[in-house]
């Protein structure tokens, strides 16, 4: 992915605004892909599609957070606690206070 996004892409040519709102989502998905990929390897956990065979099981205790990328952070990440409060819906266990095993 890497290598397309940074070699082919760029070389890019388009010749009408159609391509370039195409080539212009294209760039986002490949940025997308990325991040995904990034955040998945940070994930040290399996979770719902994200099965790891060297951490298979879920861990709500450690792992019910959001991973955020920025420009800011480089190649690092930041967690952040999911905003339940800001949501309707179910709350697992761990948040209600319930004491979910991890």
């Amino acid at each position: 992915l890497k290598a397309i996004a940074e070699n082919d892409l760029p070389a890019v040519v388009v010749s009408n605004f159609h391509d370039f709102i195409r080539l212009k989502e294209t760039e986002n998905m490949f940025l997308v892909a990325d991040l995904f990929l990034k955040s998945s390897l940070v994930r040290a956990e399996s979770r719902a599609d994200h099965q790891r065979e060297d951490y298979p099981d879920r861990s709500d205790r450690q792992w019910l957070k959001w991973i955020i990328h920025n420009k800011n952070l480089g190649s690092m990440c930041r967690f952040q606690e999911f905003p339940w409060g800001k949501f309707k819906c179910r709350l697992p266990e761990i948040v209600a206070g319930g004491g979910m095993a991890a």
